[in-house]
């Protein structure tokens, strides 16, 4: 859960609480608005307010704002070597390594598990892939898929992504890619023009259904996490 405050008028404060559900797979976005005698550090006052907006949320999310659900993350491989000739042969670093379990733990804690991890065949992506693998649940499945490569096509990838989809409707992917294919993904699958440039280890968390589309709900960088945790 997050929230920030936004002045709506010197009378009052509108706090906009944004609430994930992992249970239910939901999102949404509550906003309450504060009397003007509230006081951001009041202790006393925002517990209730936490525990009424999660409590309206778990009874009926859709009568606050689009429920959304997260099934398909997108994520650029961990911090690799240096460049060098074989690029495909390019290990983590001992940084990349720990970036990217940060990242496996945080989608573990605030996300349903993945039915699929697929990478590409390069060997950051792949040990990416199989640090990520680690913190899901025993049916996860590893795949190794050549169309993730840095040159791949999004377009292409995304007819295949739906075709593949298409027998198991609910299931639920992780993609383990490179830039800059991770940002044409991005907007492949959300809408045109929305292509985020990612950092390493970076994941975009995005709400997809191959008939209506999809919605980017959340990016996440290892160096927002660490901020975050700070």
């Amino acid at each position: 859960m997050a929230t920030f405050l936004a002045g709506t008028g010197p009378a009052d404060t509108c706090m906009v609480i944004a609430i994930s559900n992992k249970q239910r797979m939901s999102y949404a976005l509550l906003a309450v608005t504060l009397g003007a005698n509230f006081h951001y550090h009041s202790a006393q006052f925002l517990p209730g307010v936490w525990l009424s907006a999660y409590y309206q949320l778990t009874r009926n999310p859709e009568q606050y704002g689009v429920n959304y659900m997260v099934n398909l993350v997108i994520m650029r491989h961990g911090e690799a070597e240096p460049m060098s000739a074989q690029d495909s042969q390019r290990q983590l670093t001992a940084r990349g390594q720990h970036d990217v379990n940060q990242m496996a733990l945080w989608l573990q804690q605030h996300y349903a598990a993945f039915d699929w991890v697929w990478a590409s065949p390069y060997l950051r992506t792949r040990q990416t892939a199989e640090l990520m693998l680690a913190k899901q649940a025993p049916f996860s499945q590893l795949e190794i898929v050549p169309e993730l490569v840095p040159d791949g096509d999004a377009s292409l990838f995304k007819s295949y992504f739906d075709a593949r989809i298409s027998d198991k409707p609910d299931a639920r992917v992780l993609l383990v890619s490179h830039m800059p294919l991770v940002s044409f993904l991005v907007e492949a699958f959300t809408l045109p023009g929305q292509a985020p440039v990612f950092n390493t280890a970076q994941l975009a968390c995005i709400d997809y259904r191959p008939t209506q589309g999809g919605r980017l709900l959340e990016r996440l960088s290892p160096q927002e996490l660490a901020l975050l945790s700070f």
